[in-house]
């Protein structure tokens, strides 16, 4: 869904100029969230009685976050400084350097919130969220009578204006209650109905929400609905995967290994689509879009299986860990 959605920015701001940007592919990050809260609560199960557990869960997530992270900011760093005319919304100083390899919000020269690989935003979320779970198993607080009522605050100001610390500000978001849904879809996942009379309608009603146009526009009521929404299609995939999820083929599951590759590369690779396309003056906003997801996906493939994966296995030869199977790499979450 967000990378539809790049491609077609990519294409209506550098090919055809006013062609329509699929705006509703934003809803797939409410989805991330959701499935982030859901599988840290999962996740750090094993380790809420260790007393070291709120490091080890730490480490992990610095390990998982980091490391690709900055080798896309470096490229797009690199790009900025020797082609700045090719990277059209790109200023920064020193600060904005240091602050976005170490996702701390801060305001770029055009006053925006955001790294300087912008799809970075999600990731300071996702810290933010790794962050105070970290506190949760340190002090021994249960992580949902803890960082839920936080995080509704937080939801709650964003519909008020918010303070001008750029850290306050950013977080004051809708967004952060996905994780919060996401968080009691496993607490009580044995609560959801399992087979495909359920699973299939709650994805059905869930994506169906997501991208009809009318029910992004609402105000105050939007943001709410598409949380929902998102829970519910996240609900569709636990529900259907007890009957679907071993007839899932090798090629889906790679796909799924390398989705956080795709998701940090494919800005650097897509945007030059639709600048090939006008040099050869083939203005077409279908097919641009086309190619750049056809382009950016075996991207995300080379790059996780070329780079993401030495760089995991080097970590864990080194830790002693020992080295994950294809179908136990996760996305962020």
């Amino acid at each position: 869904m967000v990378l539809v959605l790049h491609s077609s920015f990519y294409t209506s701001e550098r090919l055809v100029k006013g062609s329509a940007v699929w705006h509703e592919g934003r809803y797939g990050v409410d989805i991330f969230f959701v499935i982030s809260g859901f599988v840290m609560m999962l996740s750090a199960e094993a380790l809420v009685s260790k007393p070291d557990g709120w490091r080890t869960f730490l480490t992990r997530r610095f390990i998982r976050i980091f490391p690709l992270y900055w080798v896309a900011t470096t490229i797009n760093l690199a790009v900025l400084l020797v082609m700045p005319v090719v990277v059209l919304h790109s200023q920064f100083d020193l600060w904005e350097i240091v602050s976005s390899y170490f996702l701390i919000p801060h305001r770029d020269a055009k006053g925006v919130i955001e790294p300087l690989l912008g799809v970075g935003w999600t990731l300071m979320f996702e810290m933010m969220f790794y962050y105070c779970f970290a506190i949760c198993l340190k002090f021994k607080l249960s992580p949902l009578k803890t960082i839920v009522p936080i995080f509704v605050v937080l939801g709650t100001l964003s519909f008020f204006k918010t303070p001008a610390w750029p850290t306050i500000a950013f977080f004051c978001n809708v967004h952060v209650l996905a994780f919060c849904t996401g968080m009691f879809l496993a607490k009580y996942v044995r609560l959801v109905p399992a087979g495909l009379k359920w699973g299939l309608p709650f994805a059905f009603v869930g994506f169906l929400v997501l991208v009809t146009p009318a029910l992004s526009s609402v105000p105050v009521v939007s943001p709410l609905v598409m949380v929902l929404a998102s829970t519910l299609v996240v609900a569709a995939a636990i529900s259907l995967e007890p009957r679907l999820g071993r007839l899932a083929p090798a090629s889906l599951l790679t796909l799924g290994a390398a989705s956080y590759a795709l998701y940090l590369f494919h800005p650097l690779i897509a945007p030059a689509v639709p600048m090939v396309l006008k040099k050869l003056s083939i203005h077409s906003a279908p097919l641009s879009i086309l190619l750049c997801v056809c382009v950016a996906i075996p991207v995300g493939l080379l790059v996780h299986f070329g780079v993401e994966r030495p760089i995991d296995a080097g970590i864990r030869r080194w830790t002693g860990r020992r080295p994950k199977k294809v179908e136990e790499v996760q996305a962020p979450a």
